[in-house]
């Protein structure tokens, strides 16, 4: 029986410390880079109107307004 408790617990380990492993591997391939849109010009009063334009026109992974003194501006993001 000490035998199997052993091995149990072992295993455990194992998962617990390949989970950790996975988590920050995960959260170093979600980084995000943003950059000021290139098409967009004024403005920017609508996340789904800039969302669409950084996808449609610049081809980033997605946009969205942000205030960025002294308004909001549209910024797109894409990973990096």
């Amino acid at each position: 029986m000490g035998k199997s408790v052993t091995s149990f617990a072992t295993f455990f380990v194992f998962l617990v410390l390949l989970s950790t492993f996975e988590t920050r591997t995960v959260m170093a391939q979600e980084r995000w880079c943003e950059i000021l849109s290139g098409t967009w010009s004024g403005w920017c009063g609508s996340s789904d109107a800039c969302d669409k334009q950084c996808r449609e026109w610049e081809h980033y992974d997605h946009g969205s307004c942000v205030y960025k003194f002294p308004y909001e501006k549209c910024m797109c993001y894409y990973k990096c």
